[in-house]
């Protein structure tokens, strides 16, 4: 098990684009927000740029006729690069574990619709979704 429950006084949150608006001058406003988020949490758990991050995706997206932020397209990319996936954490009365309480090193957190990035027990993302509780999450293998 290469997670931990922590209880946070503070939320454990870093707003963070993934590199969208340095690479396209994107602003960060809500009108801009779109669905990249599978782009945003790999691009920063894997430390490459938003641009490859997308291309790639949108290449296997194309070659498999899906979405970029579909598991079908995501999963087989992180595999690609060396991650696993891994069950949701729970607790001992077995219920999910909020984002908010888990402390990993470097992770992607699959939660309801939606892909964040971890690293060092702190989120990296456009929105605070600490509060949601991990489906399931990717790590590096050297990790799991």
């Amino acid at each position: 098990m290469n997670w931990q429950i922590v209880k946070h006084k503070d939320k454990p949150y870093i707003k963070d684009d993934g590199g969208r608006f340095k690479e396209f001058n994107i602003k960060p406003l809500e009108k801009n927000m779109i669905n990249d988020c599978a782009i945003r949490a790999i691009a920063i758990a894997l430390d490459q740029s938003y641009r490859r991050t997308r291309d790639d995706l949108f290449q296997i997206a194309m070659d498999i006729c899906d979405m970029p932020n579909s598991p079908k397209v995501y999963e087989p990319y992180l595999e690609s690069k060396g991650w696993i996936k891994n069950k949701p954490p729970r607790r001992i009365n077995n219920r999910k574990v909020e984002v908010r309480n888990l402390h990993i090193d470097k992770a992607i957190i699959r939660t309801s619709k939606h892909l964040t990035a971890m690293i060092n027990g702190t989120v990296l993302d456009t929105w605070d979704c600490t509060p949601w509780c991990a489906n399931s999450y990717y790590t590096p293998k050297e990790t799991a």
